[in-house]
């Protein structure tokens, strides 16, 4: 019986067989299948001609998704539509799952089984594992559609998968709901946000209040992030008023947790007991404090907790009828230990009386302790003595200070407090009749000892006078107590000497340097430079410039000594004059020199001559001034 032999997997199979038994390969593409090597006479694997490729193996299938977004809600789950179509000559099948996806994703389809060539849609089904908490998330996810046949062969799409939110509102709870408080004012419950059923965070704000409003509150934190799936713990620490000796009271705190519109609350019972104690005793050492020329003064308040009493947190402060008096206590907040004293300092502040009085205060220590308080009283009394501004000295050294072409100067200040038992404190400021003084005092302010002696700068600005002119001019340093003032005169003397002749000596010099400096220098551009030492060849001279240049240089050196000379005279006019000439002996020698001969120009000797004549006339113009 004839049977074909199968390409793919060698298993022989009868002759009208569509289908492969082997490998379930699709037969029918070979309408003319070869013979059955039993029926092939005469030839070898030789004989059958050369090898050809091979079209009938697995290939990979070819995916459309037309909507590649989904919502994957937890409880259902979400549908995926794919058409996946056979591109290989074999009947195959395929699988789909992760390829690059979290584990908790699910995939379920239908058998995919496909003729060569055939496609057809397929519904995969995309759900969250069982028992897996999923945050909400938008996210992107690789699914891999492979051949049964050949699972290399696979092509992988991207899908867009939506995980909404879900879950409850928080649930919030206290531990412990019944808080017993016994001699003690705080406390502390802890909360506990649950949010195990939700798939997002969620952020509480934490808020609390009793029936009362007079309990305090703190959250650590007050705001409180839940991930998805889990809980968190909050501590609430309570502050209630003290309750009386031997008093019970029975409080009702609510909690409340509070996200968006939603809100849970949590109820504490709280039991506050006090035991019956002996009353707190306070007494100030001394009772009456004395001082003298001052504003401060401090004593010693002892807190007696002796008897059967319970471990006591006191608070101090302190009160005066006129609110003059400011207190300062080493420790505003103690602890007394039962059956024990203890004892803090305070300072106490008033203003002085004026010079010559005395003032007594009343003033009171309260010590406070739960709903209870004590207090004791005490007597601040202060005297102020005369001032010490009357009897102290101040003097300026020197007395008189010149100063020549200077706008500055400065004097030693020194002021003595002659009060053996005050302090001396005054400020100390100048001033001139004219307002034309700037002053600058180091230090502005001095605080001296009894029977002491400061000093200080006094440092003065002032503008020049004139030329040749001096003036005089009177300041006061003044000081003061803010009562009464004293004060030290001083001078200052201030002169201006004449500056012109150095300034015009100077310039004249530079101006004679110059065109000296440019009588050995290049003259002129296209002709060459003879110079002074070349004078007794001028007879054998034949050229316009050999015959005239050494001279033209002697005359230049000559005018320039003559400017020179000029800066010892009064007037400035033998200066002027020398600086006219050589600017018209330079100028008429070159106009001279260009009618006979190509110069090109002049040369930076002639410059430096030109300019010194100017430098040099203006030191000659500067005799005028």
């Amino acid at each position: 019986m004839a049977e074909y032999v199968c390409k793919d997997c060698g298993a022989a199979n009868p002759a009208d067989a569509k289908f492969c038994g082997g490998c379930d390969a699709y037969l029918g593409w070979d309408t003319n299948p070869p013979p059955p090597p039993e029926e092939v006479e005469g030839k070898g694997p030789s004989d059958t001609g050369p090898d050809t490729k091979d079209d009938n193996r697995a290939q990979a299938p070819r995916v459309d998704v037309p909507q590649p977004e989904a919502d994957l809600p937890p409880d259902t789950g979400a549908d995926l539509e794919m058409r996946v179509r056979n591109n290989s000559t074999i009947v195959d099948a395929y699988a789909i799952e992760r390829a690059r996806a979290p584990k908790w994703l699910t995939i379920t389809h239908p058998e995919i089984r496909l003729m060569p060539g055939e496609s057809n849609g397929v519904t995969a089904h995309l759900a969250i594992a069982a028992g897996a908490v999923v945050e909400a998330q938008t996210l992107e996810v690789r699914l891999r559609i492979f051949s049964m046949r050949d699972t290399s062969k696979f092509v992988e799409v991207t899908v867009k998968l939506t995980v909404p939110r879900y879950g409850p509102p928080l649930t919030i709870r206290a531990r412990p709901a019944v808080v017993r408080l016994a001699d003690t004012t705080t406390g502390r419950v802890e909360v506990t946000l649950d949010n195990a059923a939700s798939n997002y965070p969620r952020r509480a704000a934490l808020t609390a209040s009793d029936s009362e409003g007079v309990v305090q509150f703190r959250f650590s934190p007050p705001m409180a992030v839940v991930p998805p799936g889990a809980h968190a713990t909050v501590n609430v620490d309570f502050s209630v008023p003290a309750v009386r000796d031997g008093e019970n009271r029975v409080r009702q705190l609510t909690i409340c947790a509070t996200e968006d519109e939603n809100s849970a609350e949590a109820s504490v019972t709280v039991n506050q007991e006090r035991s019956t104690a002996s009353p707190l005793r306070l007494r100030l050492e001394p009772s009456v404090v004395r001082i003298r020329d001052g504003e401060a003064a401090e004593l010693t308040v002892v807190v007696d907790n002796r008897g059967q009493t319970p471990n006591r947190t006191v608070r101090l402060q302190g009160q005066d009828p006129e609110r003059a008096v400011r207190f300062s206590f080493a420790d505003s907040t103690i602890k007394v230990a039962g059956r024990q004293t203890t004892a803090t300092k305070v300072r106490i502040t008033a203003p002085p009386p004026p010079p010559g009085k005395e003032v007594s205060r009343t003033f009171s220590v309260v010590a406070s302790y739960g709903a209870d308080e004590v207090q004791a009283t005490g007597t601040f009394v202060q005297a102020t003595s005369d001032i010490p501004i009357k009897t102290a000295v101040m003097r300026l050294t020197p007395e008189t200070l010149k100063r020549r072409d200077n706008s500055y100067g400065r004097y030693l200040l020194s002021i003595e407090n002659r009060d053996p038992l005050q302090w001396l404190r005054v400020l100390v400021s100048g001033s001139d009749p004219e307002r034309a003084v700037n002053f600058k005092l180091l230090p502005t302010e001095f605080n001296i000892p009894p029977r002491g002696l400061a000093f200080g700068w006094v440092r003065v600005r002032a503008p020049r006078p004139g030329r040749h002119q001096e003036v005089s001019r009177e300041i006061t340093i003044t000081a003061t107590d803010g009562n009464e003032s004293i004060g030290a005169r001083g001078a200052l003397v201030q002169s201006s000497g004449d500056w012109v002749p150095y300034i015009r000596f100077l310039l004249t010099l530079i101006g004679a340097v110059l065109v000296i400096v440019g009588a050995f220098e290049p003259w002129t551009v296209e002709q060459p430079d003879f110079y002074v030492p070349d004078l007794p060849n001028i007879a054998r001279a034949t050229g316009i410039v050999e015959k005239t240049q050494p001279a033209a240089r002697l005359v230049m050196m000559v005018l320039a000594a003559s400017m020179l000379i000029g800066a010892f005279g009064k007037g400035g006019k033998q200066t002027m004059s020398a600086a006219g000439a050589i600017v018209v002996a330079i100028v008429g020698y070159f106009i001279f020199l260009s009618s006979q001969v190509v110069t090109g120009g002049p040369m930076y000797g002639a410059v430096l001559i030109v300019a010194g004549a100017l430098v040099g006339f203006f030191g000659g113009l500067m005799a005028k001034l």
